[in-house]
């Protein structure tokens, strides 16, 4: 068939999209949000070493975002490729998924920034006294180069992020407030699970004077950052926990709870904690939750924090469980989920919000016995029925991070 302008044919061949184009579109992936942009910078200020971040926000973001800390800053011959698709310290090969620890490993989100936003990096290993000012393109290559003061560390800000979207631009604008309120949740959840470094959070709008959100002291517990982030009223009523839920190759840890031994026992050797039972194989669940009588939590479920090895992710069974005690209210949580790198897939998704865990029924079944058996000698239950039910024996969830839990298999009172 012809058209005026010829044989069409040429319109209906399969051909490559030009690189531009899949850039952005790829991009667009990685980075959903302005929750996003944070997290991703967030992450790779803690996997350089730092002790101190500082993530400011102008405009509540509209103008610019800035994360600044004192880690161990980027070498020349670094910078020439970390705004570049896919190059990454983190990883040599496939098989190290199975063993990554840190935050960061695809090597895409500051590549995905640079074609969402005008990216500048500013950094300085320590080695000098003065650092270095990069400029990068949309491209991720260096624009421009400039020497400038700065101590050991890096400040990499976002400008104008989703400008050359305009349809995201425009929800970005519409819905700032809410956006805004997601980066102060976001930011909160690494202030209480980071041990060790001070984490901070400034807001300023138009001329008005800079608002500190959040402000963290570097504290060694889990304890101390609630503290910090919440004030000590928080801390009322609030028990400390350590189940296990699943035994390694020792049997060294206890199943049952360590609330009374102490309130910084969970929290005061944690990363020497995580690399033991990591290497026991042992699952854990560690944290802090209010006591299940009637007036001692929360309306709502507006501070529940879970993660897994540190990354922030949501599971609905502890509601479950803590409504059998108390029907009215919902539970004030912190808790980590720790286990061995090799029990869990984080690679699911581009921008990482998605883990896949091994035995994940097992392990749910788990932890809603050991929460049960924590409240009960305290607490008489309300209703013994809580059963699981699923279509076959064979399930497996993806635990979301900060968005609900998929499901491959119906669960009726579990998750």
């Amino acid at each position: 068939m012809t058209t005026a302008t010829g044989n069409t044919s040429n319109n209906n061949s399969i051909r490559a999209i030009d690189k531009e184009s899949v850039h952005r579109i790829c991009s667009g992936q990685v980075v959903l949000d302005m929750a996003t942009a944070v997290k991703e910078l967030l992450e790779n200020s803690l996997d350089a070493g730092s002790t101190s971040i500082v993530i400011k926000f102008k405009q509540s973001g509209l103008d610019h975002i800035t994360v600044t800390d004192n880690g161990c800053g980027i070498t020349d011959a670094n910078l020439v490729t970390l705004a570049l698709k896919h190059y990454t310290s983190k990883l040599s090969s496939f098989n190290d998924l199975a063993q990554v620890r840190s935050f960061g490993f695809r090597g895409e989100a500051l590549s995905s920034l640079c074609a969402l936003a005008n990216l500048t990096v500013t950094t300085s290993t320590g080695t000098s006294p003065t650092g270095v000012l990069v400029e990068y393109t949309s491209d991720g290559v260096i624009k421009s180069k400039t020497p400038t003061p700065m101590t050991k560390g890096s400040t990499v800000k976002i400008c104008n992020l989703f400008e050359g979207m305009p349809v995201r631009r425009s929800e970005f604008v519409k819905n700032i407030k809410r956006e805004y309120v997601k980066c102060i949740g976001l930011i909160q959840a690494y202030a209480l699970i980071v041990p060790n470094v001070r984490i901070s959070c400034v807001s300023q709008t138009d001329k008005k004077p800079p608002v500190t959100q959040i402000a963290t002291s570097g504290n060694a517990s889990i304890r101390q950052n609630i503290i910090n982030v919440f004030g000590p009223k928080a801390m009322m009523d609030v028990t400390d926990f350590e189940l296990l839920l699943v035994e390694g190759k020792s049997g060294s840890i206890s199943g049952s709870s360590t609330h009374d031994q102490g309130a910084n026992s969970t929290a005061d050797n944690e990363d020497e904690d995580d690399d033991e039972q990591n290497q026991k194989g042992d699952i854990v669940l560690t944290g802090y939750i209010s006591s299940p009588a009637f007036g001692k939590g929360r309306s709502s479920a507006d501070r529940q924090y879970i993660f897994i090895n540190g990354r922030p992710c949501i599971v609905r069974v502890v509601n479950e469980v803590y409504h059998s005690f108390n029907t009215n209210q919902s539970p004030f949580l912190v808790a980590n989920l720790i286990l061995p790198t090799s029990y869990y897939d984080v690679n699911v998704s581009p921008d990482k919000r998605t883990i896949f865990l091994h035995n994940e029924r097992m392990i749910v079944e788990e932890l809603r016995v050991k929460l049960t058996e924590l409240f009960e000698p305290r607490y008489p239950i309300r209703r013994k029925d809580i059963f699981i039910y699923t279509r076959s024996a064979v399930v497996a969830l993806s635990f979301t991070l900060g968005h609900e839990v998929h499901r491959r298999a119906n669960i009726h009172n579990c998750v």
